[in-house]
């Protein structure tokens, strides 16, 4: 028992994801079985950060150096497993705080984190290394732009986003002129930068990757076909909110090339851990359109890489205790 490594499990945030990344952790933790390990889940709320025991005892952590005291002794962490979705989980704020009190995290670290998590940056990065990216307008607030500047440079329709985080909150898409400004104001209220940007007509698929004993890994591709106008929270987190078809039904052509895709977008943004990578596939074009990287993607009863590990034949706690066995090997 003593030889046990401790992880702290940090769940929460302090985004409109925060309920998301709870019910990523609940699921998560049914699945974490070892004799190596013992999980303590930590909440990361804007309040307080703390360890919350299975009796649902609060025991407020340390931040000089990221430990707790339990039954009178104080546990210090080996590691710690991120599945906090939007800030500060996904933009790199906890990844530096980890890297300061040197906690070890078997997943992306705090630049990649940082630059997935802005759109524009990523889909820019992503655009001069030869990755084909939607055209899009960066809008931040206080900008004075009119409804015909924005058209002279964007066609509807239009995806209005913010530019920051994920689960398709605060976005909408636009078809007709007279919506596109209420639509960038109701997207305001979610992030500090909006994103308008170019309709890619075609599929949207999405693939898992993983960095699995040195080896960039792919998971099976899905496809979202979604009974909205697009893929949007409703459709996301409510059981047979879409259908997702899992191994997804396309062509080996369109298999090898968006697998190809996904593993040179791990390598440009120097990931780490599972992430999941989102593409148009457009149909006149015949390739895959980059939309972004999750570096923290969903883990829930309805998330997509639940769905491909089943497909791969993979138990979710294989892959989470695997990354960690392999970050101690490393290390």
């Amino acid at each position: 028992m003593d030889d046990k490594k401790n992880i702290a499990f940090l769940v929460g945030g302090y985004s409109g994801e925060f309920e998301i990344s709870l019910r990523s952790a609940e699921y998560v933790e049914s699945q974490l079985v070892s004799d190596k390990y013992v999980f303590y889940k930590i909440v990361i709320s804007e309040e307080a950060w703390f360890y919350l025991s299975p009796s649902g005892k609060k025991v407020i952590i340390n931040k000089d150096d990221f430990s707790i005291v339990v039954d009178g002794g104080e546990v210090n962490f080996d590691a710690a497993f991120i599945l906090i979705h939007g800030t500060p989980g996904e933009d790199g704020m906890i990844q530096g705080y980890l890297d300061l009190v040197g906690v070890p995290y078997p997943s992306c670290g705090r630049l990649c984190s940082t630059i997935t998590f802005d759109k524009k940056v990523s889909n820019t990065i992503a655009e001069a290394n030869g990755v084909a990216v939607a055209k899009s307008i960066l809008i931040k607030k206080g900008d004075d732009l009119s409804l015909n500047q924005l058209l002279r440079q964007v066609s509807l329709p239009v995806f209005v986003k913010p530019n920051h985080g994920g689960s398709s909150l605060g976005t909408f898409k636009v078809i007709a002129e007279n919506e596109l400004l209420d639509a960038i104001e109701k997207s305001f209220k979610v992030g500090e930068d909006v994103l308008v940007e170019e309709y890619i007509p075609g599929r949207e698929l999405t693939i898992g990757v993983v960095r699995w004993k040195g080896e960039i890994m792919t998971m099976p591709i899905t496809e979202v076909v979604a009974p909205n106008e697009f893929f949007d929270f409703e459709a996301k987190y409510t059981v047979g909110g879409c259908e997702e078809i899992t191994p997804a039904r396309i062509s080996n052509m369109m298999k090898t090339q968006i697998e190809k895709n996904a593993k040179e977008v791990y390598e440009l943004f120097n990931c780490c851990g599972v992430v999941r990578v989102d593409y148009i596939w457009h149909e006149q074009k015949e390739q895959p359109y980059f939309l972004e990287v999750n570096t923290i993607p969903g883990v829930t009863q309805t998330s997509f890489i639940p769905q491909q590990l089943e497909a791969m034949n993979w138990p979710v706690g294989k892959v989470f205790i695997g990354l960690l066995d392999e970050l101690f090997r490393v290390s």
